[in-house]
C-alpha cells in the first residue's frame, strides 16, 4: 500500500484535519488505519502537508481506492 493523506475542514471544533495512512498500519479486519492531526492554523497545516510530501505521502480524496 502507498502512503496517503486527506484534508478535511471544520469537523467539530477542529478547523483543519489531516488524516494520513503510512501504508503499514491496519485494523484487525485488515482495513487501513488512519492517524490524524488537528490544526487551528492554516500555516501549520501547510507545513505538515509539506513534511508529509517530503516523506512520500500523496493526497487522496474520498471514494478513490489506493
Amino acid at each position: 500500500m502507498k502512503k496517503t493523506y486527506h484534508i478535511q475542514y471544520n469537523i467539530g471544533n477542529a478547523k483543519y484535519v489531516v488524516r494520513f495512512h503510512d501504508g503499514v498500519k491496519t485494523h484487525h479486519d485488515g482495513s487501513q488505519f488512519f492517524d490524524i492531526h488537528l490544526f487551528k492554523n492554516k500555516k501549520r497545516m501547510g507545513n505538515f502537508i509539506t513534511f508529509l510530501a517530503e516523506q512520500g505521502y500523496v493526497e487522496q480524496g474520498y471514494g478513490v481506492k489506493p
